[in-house]
């Protein structure tokens, strides 16, 4: 019983005695934060010509800017593939909740080559992201046969 006792005892002080606040020095510089936008393996396609939103599963629920202290960028990438020259592949960051899209959030691929991919980004979104707890999709819209097949929010610090 007394070594039950000591080691309750012995548990809150070690819990006790853990910081309570996170120093700016601790910080990571850089956050990346997943949008899963594969589909059993393979991304989702671009070719129709309006802006469709991506299933729901794939959305970023309850993102808010301010739960990551001292970050003042935050960009979108993609990996956004063709097939041929003729096809383009564009997506955008939508504010589910708000029903709107991100301001200056839309990324466009295409190529000369055939069966290419890229990894590309927007400027920082940090002002365009609203100061609250919001939903984000995907939406992708293009021509021919392209596609995205991951994209992410990278969040820096300076």
């Amino acid at each position: 019983m007394k070594n039950g006792v000591l080691f309750i005892l012995l548990g809150i002080t070690a819990l006790g005695s853990c910081k309570k606040y996170v120093e700016e020095k601790d910080l990571d510089k850089e956050i990346i934060v997943e949008i899963p936008v594969y589909s059993i393996g393979y991304g989702y396609s671009t070719a129709h010509p309006n802006f469709t939103s991506l299933p729901p599963y794939t959305y970023l629920v309850d993102f808010d800017k301010r739960d990551y202290p001292k970050v003042d960028s935050i960009t979108l990438n993609a990996l956004l593939e063709t097939q041929y020259a003729s096809d383009t592949a564009v997506i955008r960051l939508f504010n589910v909740t708000d029903n709107v899209a991100i301001e200056n959030s839309s990324l466009s691929y295409s190529t000369p080559y055939r069966d290419s991919a890229r990894l590309i980004n927007t400027n920082n979104l940090y002002k365009s992201l609203p100061d609250k707890r919001v939903t984000l999709a995907i939406q992708t819209r293009g021509t021919g046969l392209g596609g995205v097949t991951r994209t992410f929010l990278k969040l820096r610090r300076n």
